[in-house]
C-alpha cells in the first residue's frame, strides 16, 4: 500500500478533511488517523517508548508509505542523526538496534544476514531515506526558530514535521510559555497545511496541551512481558478532533529492533 491508497483508506468518513495514517492499522481503524492538518501531542512518562512511538512511525513513513518529505526536528544536543538513522534502520531492517551500534563487534554471519537484508528492494540506494530531512536547531528565540521553520517548509515542500522531545524546545526558547511554542507551532499547520507530531515527556502542561492540540496520545507502559522480546504497550486517545470517541488501543514494544507494532513481533 503506497501513501495516497493510505490516505484514502484510512480518511475518516463524514468528515470533509482527509486523516493521515498513523502506520498503525488498529489506531487508524478506531481513531482516524492523525490530522492532515494538524498538531498531534504524543505524551509519556517512560522516555524511550515514546520515542520508539514516533521513530515507529518515522520508519513506517519512509520505508513503507514513501511519503514526501518529512522533516525531523530535533532540539536536543545529545543526539546524533547517525543515531536516529541507526533507530529508523533497526526497525526497517528488522536487525537488532544494539548489533547497528556495535559493528566493531559483528562476527562474520551478522554482516552476511546484513548485507542480505540491504539488498532488500525497500533500502536499495537509500532510496526510502531521500524524502527525510534530519535537523538540529539551537536557536533560543522563539522568533527566529518560527522564521527558519517557516522558511525550512516552505523551501522543502514539507509535509509531517515530527519533534523529538517538546521539552527540549520550551526549555530553548527563552521568555516564551508553552502557550507561545504550541500558538506558533499550529499556526504553521494552518498555514503550509502540514502535519506536525510532537514528543512531550513533561505532561504538567496537560491543559494547554489540549486546548492546542487536534489529537493527544498517551502513551502507557503496562510493562507486562508478552514472551521474550515484547511488551504490551496501551496508547489513549485523550482528544480527537475527528470525533471518533477517545478510548485506547493495545500496541507491542519489541526490545530487539526498540520498534512499537499492532502484534507482537517476531525477531
Amino acid at each position: 500500500m503506497n501513501f495516497i491508497e493510505a490516505l484514502q483508506t484510512y480518511a475518516p468518513r463524514g468528515k470533509n478533511f482527509n486523516s493521515l495514517p498513523s502506520t498503525f492499522k488498529d489506531f487508524d481503524d478506531v481513531f482516524g488517523g492523525f490530522p492532515q492538518y494538524g498538531l498531534v501531542s504524543i505524551l509519556g512518562n517512560h522516555n524511550s517508548k515514546l520515542e520508539s512511538f514516533t521513530w515507529s512511525i518515522l520508519s513506517n513513513y519512509v520505508g513503507n508509505y514513501q511519503m514526501s518529505n518529512i522533516l525531523y526536528l530535533n532540539f536536543r544536543g545529545d543526539i546524533h542523526e547517525r543515531t536516529i538513522i541507526k533507530h529508523l534502520r533497526s526497525i526497517i531492517l528488522d536487525m537488532p538496534y544494539d548489533k547497528l551500534c556495535n559493528v566493531d563487534k559483528w562476527k562474520q554471519e551478522d554482516y552476511d544476514i546484513y548485507d542480505n537484508i540491504v539488498n532488500r528492494e525497500v533500502l536499495r540506494n537509500e532510496t526510502c531515506f531521500k524524502t527525510l530531512f534530519i535537523e538540529s536547531i539551537f536557536e533560543t528565540d522563539l522568533n527566529s526558530i518560527k522564521k527558519n521553520l517557516y522558511g525550512y517548509v516552505r523551501d522543502n515542500g514539507i509535509k509531517v514535521i515530527i519533534i523529538d522531545d517538546f521539552t527540549h524546545i520550551l526549555n530553548a526558547t527563552e521568555g516564551h510559555d508553552i502557550n507561545d511554542v504550541l500558538s506558533m507551532l499550529k499556526d504553521l499547520c494552518s498555514y503550509y497545511h502540514v502535519t506536525i507530531i510532537l514528543n512531550i515527556v513533561d505532561d504538567s502542561k496537560q491543559d494547554e496541551i489540549m486546548y492546542h492540540s487536534n489529537l493527544v496520545i498517551n502513551i502507557v507502559s503496562s510493562n507486562t512481558r508478552v514472551d521474550e522480546s515484547n511488551e504490551l504497550m496501551e496508547v489513549k486517545v485523550l482528544k480527537n478532533d475527528f470525533g471518533r470517541d477517545e478510548g485506547s488501543i493495545k500496541l507491542y514494544y519489541n526490545k530487539i529492533t526498540r520498534g512499537i507494532y499492532s502484534q507482537p513481533h517476531l525477531t
